[in-house]
């Protein structure tokens, strides 16, 4: 038996589910050529667009001014690409004016919007914190926890690193952490699609948050998919690749979906994610009722990311990450690390582990995620590999054992899914596949067709 870790108790004590077996690991790698995500069409690029959503507030705070990749340097998708051809489109962060993310590195190699610090806390703690000499770039109110999340500027002369210690000093009961950002796991530029939006409304199904690239709401079944849609990071809502291909996944599972989209473009081209636009994009599902939330993003490990997300799971709400795409001997991947946090690794469909997935404490399900085919963005079928495909299986596993006319709680939907899954590996919960597989072996082959 393995030893039970103190992540894995914080999930399975609630639900029941502790068998002297240890905790859930955490996902996805995706190894990837450059997404250069695009579309033959000639459509320009769009703002951010709402659809059917009654809690639609500005995804953009109040930037004032300044910029700032993770900890492991890939986001949650570090996916592999087979065939299929992308072409080039105009990326809405190269308008007039769109702000570029300038990044730098901590010594631990880990990526941050250099002389800033990122703070959540009562709207009172942030005002004290200014008053003590720290610029306020920009704040934003966490409407769900009655919260601020402020990015904040050194002081003349401090580092990053001597400036948290007396920010948490000055703000004892808030989260404060260098302003770290996210990735999706590959390199190189990804350039958005211009698609036009078609208007949709498919209110009826369970609702899943989608927390990644923006999906296009006019591909395929998404059009009768995607409720809302909210962009949080510079250039707005900007339909990608790898977000549509998530939410197509998320969908086939019978799935409604909010997306948020948290990413904006760095000096390079390359997407990023801001931690405050992570934090922001969970306030505003959570806001909007949405029980299950998908974050197919890796990075760092950061207190204010770490206190967002245990706002949302006290609220009942059930987080499902992409276990990390770093491979076998990769240190834990975040957000899926978090206790309480359902980490989902990648399966073949044979049900062989992804070879580029991350193990661990921390893996709770596994799923199809490798040899995803989609033809969006390409002239011909395109396959896909890594964990971020995987996550959306088991979060619209979740969503559908929390819907319907019996309200079912985060816990009791866990306690289900853990016995329908389909153990593999060592006998119960291993560190590869953790509880098992949630869905057949061939399910999320062939995300909807246009």
């Amino acid at each position: 038996m393995f030893a039970t870790s103190p992540c894995l108790r914080a999930v399975l004590a609630g639900v029941g589910l502790l068998i002297g077996s240890p905790a859930w690991p955490h996902e996805e790698g995706l190894h990837s050529e450059r997404e250069t995500e695009a579309r033959s069409e000639s459509h320009g690029p769009r703002e951010a667009h709402e659809i059917r959503d009654p809690m639609a507030r500005d995804g953009s705070g109040k930037d004032s001014s300044d910029d700032g990749r993770s900890e492991s340097g890939r986001g949650s998708e570090s996916e592999e690409r087979e065939g299929g051809d992308r072409n080039a489109s105009v990326d809405p962060a190269n308008r007039p004016g769109a702000e570029r993310i300038n990044i730098e590195r901590d010594a631990a190699g880990r990526e941050r919007r250099p002389g800033e610090v990122l703070m959540v806390g009562r709207p009172e703690a942030v005002a004290e914190v200014r008053a003590a000499g720290y610029g306020v770039i920009a704040e934003r109110p966490l409407a769900a926890f009655g919260e601020t999340v402020a990015r904040l500027r050194v002081r003349l002369g401090e580092s990053v690193e001597q400036a948290v210690p007396r920010i948490q000093a000055l703000a004892p009961d808030a989260s404060v952490a260098p302003n770290h950002v996210y990735r999706l796991s590959q390199d190189g530029p990804s350039s958005a699609i211009g698609r036009p939006v078609a208007t949709i409304a498919n209110a009826s199904a369970a609702l899943v948050g989608v927390i990644d690239a923006g999906a296009d709401p006019a591909w395929g079944t998404l059009t009768r998919a995607i409720v809302r849609t909210q962009g949080f990071a510079a250039g707005g809502y900007a339909p990608r690749t790898h977000g549509t291909v998530v939410a197509e996944i998320a969908s086939a599972g019978g799935a409604s979906l909010a997306v948020a989209d948290v990413f904006g473009t760095d000096e390079e081209n390359r997407l990023v994610a801001p931690g405050e636009a992570i934090a922001s994009a969970i306030d505003w599902l959570v806001a909007g009722s949405v029980r299950v939330v998908n974050i197919s993003i890796e990075g760092p490990e950061n207190q204010v990311l770490a206190h967002v997300i245990r706002r949302a799971i006290a609220r009942d709400v059930v987080i499902v990450a992409a276990a990390g795409n770093g491979g076998p001997a990769a240190p834990p991947a975040y957000p899926a690390a978090y206790p309480g946090v359902i980490a989902v690794t990648a399966v073949d469909e044979q049900g062989q582990v992804y070879r580029r997935a991350n193990r661990g404490d921390y893996i709770a399900f596994a799923a199809r995620g490798v040899h995803i085919e989609s033809r969006y963005g390409a002239t011909a079928p395109q396959t896909l590999s890594g964990t971020s495909f995987a996550a959306p299986v088991v979060a619209a596993a979740i969503a559908s054992k929390m819907g319907g006319s019996r309200h079912v709680n985060a816990q009791e939907a866990l306690a289900v899914l853990r016995s329908e899954a389909r153990d593999l590996g060592a006998p119960g919960w291993d560190p590869i596949y953790g509880w098992g597989q949630i869905g057949t072996p061939s399910s999320s082959q062939s995300p909807h067709p246009p």
